[in-house]
């Protein structure tokens, strides 16, 4: 905590002294005003990209743009913030099925009637973490919205998104079907116990996931009057997946062969037996501005349904001709997750005094799981059944405030928080009930130079543990399984204290510019997953390490090679120094550098290339370095919008090297399997909209929305 109110302290005198060096203002006779034509505006409070104002905006995909904004990254379908998860909302609002809209999005090109702004919250109250809101055009009246289609080696998506504004009522109606279908690989595992001292080796083949989902979502934004916003919204989906794996298994104790097994296996889940319902309801009233300040207040609430349920079968032949326990056998999981959210925030901004915002929140889940598991006893075939359940419930109440500030080419934004859960897990008998109290302050500071910014920012956090890595489910059939691993839970976890220091500093110089992102982790009692064994099973449980300290620096660099020729260089490095034990400690460091081409020969085409590498290590894991490829095409022809992506040319297919170095055992994987792919995007708008220049009801800011 100590460290925390020095580093802050240290920033203050820092800034101070920045802003006595500045020049004296002076007086002149004429002032002109200038626009702004650049893209990005950057505070303590986070970041505002216009779309429109980057060049050639309309041929960048929606994951191209949201890497102009500093600090936030996009990976396999994932949208994160200096490696923190984002939530994603759209006007403000966090709506029903609108994260999974986004995700199905990021490969297709930005259309006229889609978003103009995304912006950035460093620290939103209402999420408890950073969010990026998509503002879409507001229209008066009529009718909008866009349709995309994917086809590629590895997946299919059809989505449609149409927008109907009329009278006091904005309605968005969004649906989504996705077809994943996963190369077939093959993997060679290879796995040395030292306390039984038995020699593992397996052969799998894996005919691919595949896996079918299908959202439908629906919003409304009503305008009660020209104070008063109610938005209500609500979204469905379901999914399945299916596989099948044959593998064939021979063990050794002492250099003589014990096992030797084929298995076949199949995984299974019913598309309807899988659904997901959410629906949220906000309400927004802002009461007259006074010529000074101004107000807002915010009341949520949220429900949500989620239901998961699979088969798995396993079928086993021993060419010892011996019986092999669990070899045979099926197995029936199913989950049931209830949540109930709530919230209610007041915001008060002052041009004298900065802004102030209040946010209570209340969550409470419900959790159920079942297991089921069937397996034959003897060779003669008769059988048994173990059933499992558990039932865990979660109870969390916050606090939150903050104030922020601007000054001339500074601002500060200062956020505490108080929080307290009380929960209880069933399968933990004897230790049921778990409470948690928690403290945290977070502090971010903006700085505007003359040629670019940098932002501190500075947090402490306590951590509790997740109630999955605290509680398990037993999955007796996992020796036959791919990775025979069994996940078990830990009732003993302590919270993690953490102290998180980082900053981005950002540059442009004539036709250069350049993103620094440097952080340091600190955390007590950090909470991680480790790797241990009991017999001749691989087990994944969690535990406290005495300490962990990561230390992160990620540089990108963009600058015109030749007119309309882009080159991006960037480089990622994270250090990471593990104190399992006071007397244990391990180091492990990754890392990923590359370089980005585009050419734009036409004002309506764009060609773009990729090459980098990546590699290194993490606690008990490490593998080998591997290259990456990429080559994209899109173009942009009035309401139609084409692009074309082939990834990993350079490598058709490849092998995957991989060491597991763990408590008791060591593993060694080799794992073969189609690397290229490539995806062909179109997306077209439509609609017909008609602006007026006022229309009753319609006077609420678009960040009410």
């Amino acid at each position: 905590m100590m460290k925390l109110i020095w580093y802050i302290l240290f920033l203050l005198f820092a800034t101070n002294i920045l802003n006595a060096q500045e020049k004296k203002p002076i007086e002149l006779n004429t002032v002109t005003v200038k626009g702004s034509n650049k893209p990005l505006k950057e505070s303590a409070k986070g970041a505002i990209l216009d779309i429109t104002k980057i060049p050639d905006y309309k041929l960048l995909t929606l994951a191209e743009i949201l890497t102009h904004i500093p600090g936030v990254e996009v990976n396999d379908g994932n949208i994160t913030y200096m490696g923190r998860q984002l939530t994603l909302m759209r006007d403000g609002v966090n709506v029903a099925g609108f994260a999974n809209q986004i995700a199905n999005s990021l490969g297709s090109g930005n259309t006229q009637n889609a978003y103009t702004k995304i912006e950035l919250n460093l620290y939103n109250l209402k999420t408890e973490g950073p969010t990026l809101s998509f503002i879409a055009p507001k229209h008066d009246e009529g009718y909008f919205g866009n349709v995309m289609a994917n086809a590629g080696t590895n997946s299919s998506m059809l989505m449609s998104s149409v927008s109907l504004s009329k009278e006091k009522n904005l309605l968005n109606l969004n649906t989504s079907g996705l077809f994943q279908y996963g190369p077939n690989s093959n993997s060679y595992i290879e796995t040395k116990f030292a306390q039984t001292q038995t020699h593992d080796i397996r052969n799998t083949y894996n005919d691919g996931i595949k896996m079918n989902s299908s959202t439908a979502s629906l919003s409304n934004s009503y305008f009660i009057n020209s104070h008063s916003t109610l938005n209500a919204s609500a979204s469905a989906s379901f999914f399945n997946t299916a596989y099948q794996m044959a593998t064939h298994l021979q063990q050794s104790q002492a250099g003589v062969l014990t096992n030797n097994v084929n298995t076949l296996l199949s995984n299974n889940n019913n598309f309807w037996l899988n659904p997901s319902y959410s629906s949220k309801l906000s309400y927004v009233y802002k009461p007259k501005a006074k010529e000074h300040s101004s107000q807002r207040f915010d009341i949520a609430l949220e429900y949500d349904d989620k239901q998961t349920e699979s088969m798995t079968q396993a079928a086993s032949q021993s060419l010892l001709n011996n019986f092999v326990p669990n070899s045979n056998y099926t197995s029936a999981n199913g989950t049931t997750d209830k949540n109930i959210f709530g919230l209610v925030g007041y915001e008060y901004n002052h041009h004298k005094l900065g802004g102030f915002e209040v946010v209570a929140r209340y969550f409470n889940r419900k959790n159920l799981q079942n297991y089921d598991y069937n397996y034959q006893t003897d060779p003669s075939g008769n059988t048994d059944i173990i059933l499992q359940e558990n039932n865990i419930s979660y109870n969390y109440a916050a606090l939150l405030a903050s104030w922020d500030k601007s000054f001339e080419n500074f601002s500060i934004r200062a956020i505490v928080k108080q929080d307290y859960s009380n929960d209880n897990i069933s399968s933990i008998k004897g230790r049921e009930n778990f409470s948690f109290l928690t403290f945290s302050p977070y502090v971010s500071i903006q700085k505007n130079l003359k040629v670019g910014s940098i932002r501190f920012e500075a947090k402490y956090s306590q951590r509790r543990p997740e109630l999955s890595s605290m509680s398990n489910v037993v999955d007796y059939g996992a020796q036959f399984n791919t990775s025979n691993y069994q996940t078990v839970g830990n009732p003993y976890l302590k919270p993690s204290r953490t102290l998180l220091l980082s900053n981005i500093y950002t540059t442009n110089i004539k036709s250069v510019g350049m993103v620094l992102t440097t952080e340091y982790e600190n955390t007590a009692s950090a909470i991680s997953a480790y790797q241990t064994t009991d017999g001749n099973i691989r087990i994944r449980t969690f535990r406290n390490l005495a300490k962990r300290n990561n230390y992160t620096a990620n540089l990108s660099i963009n600058f015109y090679l030749f007119p309309r020729f882009t080159v991006q260089l960037y480089s990622n490095n994270n250090f990471y120094h593990y104190k399992i034990t006071q007397q244990e400690k391990s180091d492990a460091f990754y890392w990923m550098d590359g370089i980005r081409l585009s050419y734009t020969p036409l004002p309506n085409i764009r060609l773009g290339t990729s090459f980098g590498v990546n590699g290194g290590s993490r606690l008990q894991y490490k593998s080998r370095a591997q290259f990456n490829s990429g080559f994209s095409v899109s173009s942009n022809i009035r309401k139609i919008n084409f692009s074309l992506n082939i990834n990993n040319f350079h490598q058709p297919y490849f092998n995957n090297y991989n060491w597991v170095e763990a408590n008791g055992y060591e593993t060694y994987t080799q794992s073969s399997t189609r690397r290229i792919m490539g995806s062909l995007n179109i997306a077209y708008t439509f609609g017909q909209v008609t602006k007026r220049a006022t229309v009753p009801g319609k006077q609420i800011a678009k960040d009410d929305m």
